[in-house]
């Protein structure tokens, strides 16, 4: 775990910066009790999941090799605005910049993946979902997953 010092790395709340790095993950239990990664506050109201028994928060990426491990991986917990302190970013997951999420944005990341459409700069970041700086089915997943967590 690296906590780092909001004096010398700014953020936008002035709060410090966690990263949690992991060499292997075993997110395997025959008795069903599986990894819960996040943060959460000291009184326990307020938190942020990554993963909880194999389900997915918004935004996470999770690949398992053939053994059901995951490797290498570091989740980074932050109060800055990923589109920067200007707040002119993109709307992420709102590829078409209609202001709501929903099947149209799951078929414009389509097209977008297929080449069948020329992105615009805030569409192309709209539809990097999961901010990995590629546009790919992982993208597609993170909009659908968040359309169903919505629901």
């Amino acid at each position: 775990m690296i906590l780092y010092d909001p004096s010398i790395y700014n953020t936008d709340t002035g709060d410090g910066e966690i990263v949690y790095q992991y060499k292997e993950i075993h997110d395997i239990d025959a008795n069903g009790n599986y990894s819960t990664i996040g943060i959460e506050s000291p009184d326990q109201n307020d938190g942020l999941q990554y993963l909880f028994s194999q389900n997915l928060g918004l935004g996470s990426t999770w690949i398992e090799n053939s053994e059901g491990v995951v490797e290498n991986i570091a989740i980074k917990f932050t109060t800055n605005n990923p589109y920067g302190n200007s707040g002119s970013g993109c709307a992420l997951m709102d590829v078409n910049l209609d202001g709501v999420i929903n099947v149209v944005d799951i078929v414009n990341t389509v097209n977008i993946i297929f080449n069948m459409t020329t992105p615009t700069t805030e569409q192309e970041c709209a539809a990097d979902a999961n901010e990995d700086g590629v546009i790919n089915v992982v993208d597609i997943v993170t909009i659908v997953n968040y359309i169903f967590s919505d629901l």
